[in-house]
C-alpha cells in the first residue's frame, strides 16, 4: 500500500514557498522526503512478507521536518483505502478511526487540530478530494480534554462513507465522568450481581458506603432490588451497554480480585477508583476496534508507570492494529527507555504468532544495542590511552585502514606500532560493525531523517555578546563571559559556600541556579535555603555577604540589572530589535524567566526613549506626532486604509475597469454627501475617513444598477456580500466599521489579552478623529458648498485619495501614492471573508502604527515636514532595514498568505484574530500563562510580541519559525536533545532562515543564529 493518490504533499509546501523558481528545488526535496517516509511507514504496517512486516513504528524526523504532516498522510491513506473498499488485511473494514494521541498541553493539541484541518485543504490533490475526512475532538469546538464517553460517542458516529480522525489529550482515557455517581451506580450494579452480593451488603453499601460523590446518602431501590434495575439501562447512552459492563468485569481477573477486596474490606476510596476503572473498560468495549493510533511525544511514555500509559494499556489493549509514535528525540532515551516504548506492541490486537515474532525481533534489537554498547565503552577506554603526539600517526593509520578491502582492515590495523593506536583502531572498526549491525535492527521499527545543519550560526559564551559579527558552524566550546569585580566575587563565594556545604565532596552543582539570574538564585533556589539553614559560621558569613552584595529586589532596584549573563541575553535581543528582528528566549527556571523578560523589556524601553529623545525631544512632542500622524484627517490616512473596491493592481494602474469608473455626477453625489456630514469645503484637513465612506457608498449603490457592475463586485468582494450591503447602506457613512477601529471598540477589546501591563498602550487608540480641526459653521449655500467640494477634489493633493473610482478626465491619479494593502496585497485581500479581512487590516495597522516600527523605521523623518511623510513611510515599507532581507512588505504579505491558507480552519483563524490583540513587545510564556496560543500565534506574525521568552512549555511542538531566525538558550539544557528541541522551534519547514536562502539573489544567505551566552 502506498500514499493515498488523492494525497499531494508537495501542494502545502508550495503554498508556504511559494511557486517561484528560488523554491521549486527545496519545495521538491521535502516532498519527496515526506513522501517516501509516508511510503516506508505504510509498507512497514501492511507488508506482505511477514519478516518485513512491523505493526509498531516510531518515526523520529528531527524537529521541523514535517512529522506531524507524515502522521496524518498515513493516517488518511488507511482511512480511505477502507473508505473505498480497499481494506488492507489486518484492518476493520467498518467504522474507520483513527486516533491521535496528543500530550495534555492546550498549545499541542491546538496545533494538531489546525494542522488537520490545514491538511485536509492544502493537501488534497484537487479542491474537495478529502472533504470526506471527519475531523473531530473529544469535546467539539473546546481544547477540554474530554473523557472516555466522550471518545467512544464521538467513535459511534465513524461510518466507512465517513472515515474520522480522532484528535484528544492523553488526559482523555482517565479524565472523570459526567454524571459519575450514575454511571458509578450501573457499575455497582454489575458487582453485585458478579459476585452475588447480598441484600444487607447492598443497603449497606448504598446508605453508608460514600461511593458516590453528590448523591449524599442514598436509598437505591434499582440496586436494592435488582427486579428494578431495569432504570438503570434506560436512554443509555450505547446500545447493549449492560452486557459491555458484565463482560468487561469478566474479562479481567485482576480487576474482579480487587473489586472483591475492596467489598471484603469495605474500602470506599479504592472501591470508588476500581468502579471508574470498570466503567472505562465497559464503555471502551463500545468503541470500534482502531486501525490506527498515533501518540505524538511518545518519549513521554518511556517509563511504565506513568498513569498515561498505564492507562492506556488498560483501556485500549486489543483495540488497535498499528501504532506511530512521534518524537524528534528519541535517542535521548537510554536503552532500556527506548525498548520499553517498544514494549507497547504488547497493546496490539495481533494475532499471537506476530506477537512472537515481534518479540524475537525486539530481542535482537536489544542485543545489537548491548553490544553496541560494550563496544563503544572499550573504544572509549582505548581511545583516552592514545598521547596527543599520535595525532598524524592515527590519521594516516585510519585512512590506509580504511582504503584496504573490509576483510583485511582488522589485520592491517594490527600491524600499526605502537600497540596503544592498534588497539585503538581495532576497536574503532569493531564498533563500526556493530552499529552497522545494530541499524539493521533498529531500522525496521525506527525511521529518521536529520536536518542539513550548514546555515546555523552558533554563539557561545563570550561570543554570545553583541559585537561578534560571526559565529562557529559548530556548536562548540568557546571561553564563558568575562565575569569582574564584585560579580565575580559574588560567583566564587557561591562556589566555595556549595562546596564547603557539601564537606569538600564533589564539585558545586550549581548549573542555572547560580548562573540563570540572582532572582531565581534568592527566591526559589535550594541551595540559597540551604545556606540559610547552614550551622557552619563561616557559610553564614558567607550567605551574609551575599545578601549584602546581590541585595534585595525593590520597585527601584532589580540586582539582575547587574547580572552579566542576563545583561547577556538582554543585549543580544535589543539587538536584534534595532534590526526589525524578533527574538526567541529559553529559560529553565522561572524567575529567571521573569528576570530576563524585565531586563529585556527595561533595555528595549531605553533604547526606544533614547530615539525619541534624538529625533522628537520632549515625550509630549511624539504622541503629538503620533496622533497626527494616523489621525484621520492627515494625508497617511489613505495610505494605510483597506480599499476593497479597488481589487488589486493590473498592469501598474488600479483595479477598477474603465468602464466602471464614476462620473461627475457620483463626485457631485460625494460632495454632497460631505455636506450632509457637516465637512466644509473649506476646511484646512477634511475627514478622510468620511471621503472614502462616501466614495464607497457612491459607487457600490450605482455598480448595482448595471450587470458589469455587479460582476465587478462579485469579482472583488466575493467573499464578503454582507460587506456589500453595509457600503450601500448610508450607516456606512457614520463609522465604516468594521474595517477601521474606533477608540471605544479599542477599549472593549483590550481586556482579551490578560498579560498585557496596565500601562500598554494600544496602537489603534491613537487613530482617532481630531477634534481640534472640526470645521467652523459657514454662511454659503448647499450647492455652493458641494460646488466647492467638487473644484477642490479635482484640483487638490485631496482628491489622489479617491482618483482611482474615477475616470482619468475627472481626477488624474498620477501623482500621489497607491493605498499600501491595495497596492501590494490586494488580491490577497479578496480572498478574505469579512471578518478575517478585518483583522488582516487591523494587524496591518497596529504593525504600522505600533511605538516600536515608527521609532525604528521612521527615525530620520522631517517630523515638521508633513507632506513628506506618505512618501517615506511607503519608501520604508517596501525596503529592508539593515541587516534584514525581507522588506515590512514581504511579512505582511506572508502574513495574509498564512490567513488565506487558514480560511477554512475555524480554529487557526480564532487563533490568529485573537492574537491581533497582542500588547506587549516583550513577552513571557510560562506554566500559569493563560491563552499561551495568542502569544505563539501572534510571535508568526509582523505585530506582538517581537521578543518571546518561554520556560520548557515552549520547548515541544509549536511552530516559532515564520518571523523568527534567532533563538538564545539562556540557560544550557543538560541535554543535547532538549536544546535541540527549543532550536527547533524556529528551525521547521518554510521557516524564516529557508525563505531569506531561497531569497538571497547571490548575497550572503541568512543563518539561524543560535546563542547561548
Amino acid at each position: 500500500m502506498k500514499l493515498s493518490r488523492n494525497i499531494d504533499l508537495g501542494k502545502s509546501l508550495r503554498q508556504v514557498f511559494g511557486d517561484d523558481p528560488e523554491s521549486a528545488e527545496q519545495v521538491e526535496h521535502d516532498r519527496a522526503r515526506q513522501e517516501q517516509t509516508t511510503n516506508a511507514i505504510l509498507q512497514r504496517f501492511l507488508a506482505r512478507a511477514a519478516s518485513k512486516r512491523r505493526e509498531l513504528a516510531i518515526l523520529a524526523d528531527e524537529v521541523g521536518l514535517g512529522k506531524t504532516y507524515v502522521a496524518l498522510a498515513v493516517a488518511v491513506s488507511l482511512l480511505d483505502a477502507i473508505r473505498s473498499g480497499e481494506t488492507p488485511d489486518g484492518l476493520p473494514p467498518n467504522k474507520p478511526v483513527v486516533l491521535v494521541l496528543t500530550p495534555t498541553n492546550d498549545a499541542l493539541f491546538n496545533k494538531w487540530m489546525r494542522e488537520a484541518e490545514g491538511f485536509k485543504t492544502d493537501c488534497a490533490k484537487t479542491d474537495g478530494d478529502l472533504d470526506w475526512l471527519d475531523i473531530r475532538c473529544p469535546v467539539p469546538g473546546k481544547t477540554k480534554s474530554g473523557n472516555i464517553v466522550d471518545l467512544a460517542a464521538q467513535m459511534s458516529e465513524a461510518s466507512r462513507n465517513r472515515p474520522m480522525l480522532l484528535i484528544a489529550k492523553h488526559s482523555a482515557l482517565g479524565a472523570a465522568l459526567n454524571d459519575r455517581d450514575w454511571w458509578r451506580i450501573r457499575a455497582l450494579y454489575t458487582v453485585f450481581r458478579y459476585f452475588k452480593v447480598q441484600t444487607p451488603d447492598r443497603r449497606w453499601w448504598c446508605r453508608r458506603g460514600r461511593v458516590f460523590d453528590n448523591l449524599g446518602v442514598p436509598d437505591l431501590p434499582e440496586l436494592i432490588d435488582f427486579r428494578r434495575s431495569g432504570v438503570l439501562w434506560e436512554d443509555e447512552p450505547f446500545p447493549n451497554l449492560k452486557t459491555a459492563f458484565r463482560k468487561a468485569l469478566s474479562k479481567s481477573p485482576k480487576l474482579q480480585k480487587r473489586l472483591r477486596e475492596s467489598l471484603e474490606y469495605g474500602d470506599c476510596d479504592k472501591l470508588k477508583k476500581r468502579l471508574d476503572n470498570l466503567i472505562r473498560r465497559a464503555i471502551t468495549r463500545k468503541m470500534p476496534k482502531l486501525p490506527l493510533v498515533i501518540i505524538d511525544e511518545v518519549h513521554n511514555l518511556k517509563n511504565e508507570h506513568v498513569q498515561a500509559r498505564k492507562r492506556l494499556e488498560d483501556l485500549l489493549t486489543g483495540r488497535i492494529c498499528r501504532l506511530l509514535g512521534l518524537s524528534a528525540t528519541p535517542f535521548q532515551l537510554r536503552q532500556d527507555e527506548l525498548l520499553s516504548i517498544l514494549k507497547l506492541r504488547n497493546i496490539l490486537s495481533l494475532p499471537p504468532e506476530r506477537h512472537e515474532t515481534l518479540d524475537l525481533d525486539v530481542e535482537r534489537l536489544a542485543e545489537a544495542m548491548k553490544s553496541s554498547r560494550d563496544s563503544g565503552d572499550i573504544f572509549r577506554r582505548r581511545w583516552r590511552a592514545l598521547r596527543p603526539r599520535d595525532q598524524s600517526a592515527i590519521d594516516e593509520s585510519w585512512q590506509a585502514v580504511i582504503s584496504a578491502a573490509p576483510n583485511e582492515q582488522t589485520a592491517l590495523a594490527w600491524q600499526i606500532r605502537p600497540p596503544r593506536i592498534a588497539h585503538a583502531l581495532e576497536a574503532a572498526l569493531e564498533l563500526d560493525q556493530l552499529n552497522t549491525e545494530l541499524q539493521k535492527h533498529l531500522h525496521p521499527f525506527v525511521i529518521r531523517h536529520q536536518h542539513a545543519r550548514g546555515y546555523r550560526e552558533h554563539f557561545v559564551g563570550h561570543n554570545a555578546e553583541v559585537g561578534h559579527e560571526r559565529g562557529s558552524p559548530y556548536f562548540s566550546w568557546a571561553p564563558g563571559l568575562e565575569v569582574q569585580g564584585n560579580d565575580e566575587l559574588a560567583h566564587y563565594l557561591m562556589m566555595r559556600a556549595v562546596a564547603l556545604a557539601k564537606d569538600e565532596k564533589g564539585l558545586p552543582g550549581l548549573g542555572a541556579e547560580l548562573t540563570g539570574s540572582y532572582r531565581h538564585l534568592v527566591e526559589t533556589a535550594a541551595v540559597w535555603k540551604r545556606l540559610a539553614q547552614a550551622k557552619n559560621p563561616l557559610l553564614q558569613d558567607y550567605r551574609a555577604v551575599l545578601d549584602t552584595m546581590i541585595g534585595q529586589r525593590t520597585e527601584d532596584h532589580d540586582p539582575d540589572q547587574e547580572h552579566r549573563k542576563v545583561q547577556a541575553t538582554a543585549q543580544r535581543a535589543l539587538d536584534f530589535f534595532k534590526r526589525g528582528q524578533k527574538s526567541l528566549i529559553f529559560c529553565v527556571f522561572t524567575k529567571t524567566a521573569e528576570s530576563v523578560r524585565d531586563q529585556v523589556k527595561a533595555e528595549i524601553a531605553k533604547y526606544l526613549r533614547e530615539v525619541q529623545q534624538r529625533v522628537f525631544g520632549e515625550g509630549t512632542t511624539f504622541e503629538n506626532f503620533r496622533k497626527r500622524f494616523f489621525n484621520r484627517r492627515e494625508p497617511l490616512f489613505s495610505l494605510i486604509q483597506d480599499h476593497p473596491l479597488l481589487g488589486h493592481i493590473r498592469g501598474g494602474e488600479q483595479g477598477i475597469p474603465s468602464a466602471l469608473r464614476l462620473s461627475k455626477s457620483h463626485l457631485n453625489q460625494v460632495a454632497e454627501l460631505l455636506v450632509a456630514g457637516n465637512e466644509a469645503a473649506t476646511i484646512e484637513k477634511p475627514d478622510r475617513r468620511l471621503l472614502l465612506a462616501a466614495t464607497e457608498h457612491v459607487a457600490v449603490n450605482a455598480w448595482r444598477e448595471a450587470e458589469a457592475g455587479e460582476r465587478w463586485i462579485d469579482d472583488v468582494l466575493g467573499n464578503c456580500p454582507d460587506l456589500v450591503d453595509r457600503m450601500a447602506d448610508p450607516s456606512w457613512l457614520e463609522a465604516r466599521e468594521p474595517l477601521s477601529r474606533s477608540e471605544q471598540a479599542g477599549r472593549v477589546r483590550r481586556s482579551l489579552d490578560p498579560e498585557a501591563q496596565n500601562d500598554t498602550v494600544d496602537p489603534l487608540d491613537v487613530e482617532q478623529l481630531d477634534e481640534s480641526a472640526a470645521p467652523s459653521e459657514g454662511d454659503a449655500s448647499q450647492q455652493n458648498e458641494v460646488a466647492a467640494w467638487v473644484r477642490r477634489l479635482r484640483q487638490e493633493t485631496l482628491g489622489v485619495m479617491i482618483a482611482p473610482y474615477f475616470r482619468a478626465d475627472l481626477i488624474p491619479s498620477t501623482s500621489g501614492r497607491l493605498p499600501l494593502l491595495a497596492e501590494h496585497h490586494g488580491d490577497l485581500l479578496a480572498k478574505f471573508d469579512l471578518a478575517t479581512r478585518a483583522v488582516a487590516g487591523q494587524v496591518f495597522r497596529r504593525t504600522l502604527m505600533a511605538e516600536e516600527f515608527l521609532l525604528r523605521y521612521l527615525a530620520d523623518v522631517e517630523r515638521n515636514n508633513a507632506e513628506h511623510w506618505v512618501d517615506y513611510l511607503a519608501d520604508c515599507y517596501v525596503k529592508p532595514l539593515d541587516g534584514h532581507l525581507e522588506t515590512l512588505k514581504d511579512r505582511v504579505h506572508a502574513y495574509l498568505e498564512t490567513l488565506v491558507r487558514a480560511k477554512n480552519n475555524k480554529a487557526l483563524l480564532a487563533g490568529y484574530h485573537d492574537a491581533a490583540e497582542n500588547r506587549n513587545v516583550v513577552q513571557l510564556v510560562k506554566g500559569g500563562t493563560q491563552n499561551r496560543d495568542r502569544y505563539f500565534l501572534g510571535f508568526n506574525t509582523p505585530y506582538r510580541p517581537e521578543v518571546l521568552i518561554s520556560t520548557s512549555v515552549g520547548q515541544e511542538g509549536i511552530d516559532l519559525h515564520r518571523e523568527c531566525r534567532h533563538v538564545i538558550h539562556h540557560d544550557l539544557c543538560w541535554n543535547p536533545a532538549t536544546v535541540e528541541q527549543r532550536t527547533g522551534r524556529i528551525d521547521r519547514i518554510g521557516s524564516k532562515v529557508e525563505h531569506e536562502r531561497l531569497r538571497a539573489n547571490g548575497e550572503v544567505p541568512r543563518t539561524l543564529e543560535m546563542s547561548v551566552p
